[in-house]
């Protein structure tokens, strides 16, 4: 996968970095799109065909599910 994508909900709200935080640890939230970094995300993809979903703010930084586990279905 290549570019910035956009992640958007059925409301319209979009995937959004409160306050446009660069920090780890920082949480999501839905919010109107505005354009900003804190809105936009590239993907990685893994050696397993799975895809690590990054900040376009800091690519250092992925969403992460805390207790997330990795699940074939």
């Amino acid at each position: 996968a290549t570019g910035l994508y956009v992640i958007k909900s059925s409301n319209g709200k979009v995937l959004d970095i409160t306050d446009g935080s660069i920090k780890s640890g920082t949480k999501l939230q839905l919010y109107d799109y505005n354009g900003t970094c804190a809105q936009k995300w590239s993907l990685a993809k893994n050696s397993n065909d799975s895809f690590t979903i990054l900040s376009s703010c800091n690519s250092n930084l992925a969403i992460d599910v805390t207790g997330g586990a990795i699940s074939t279905n």
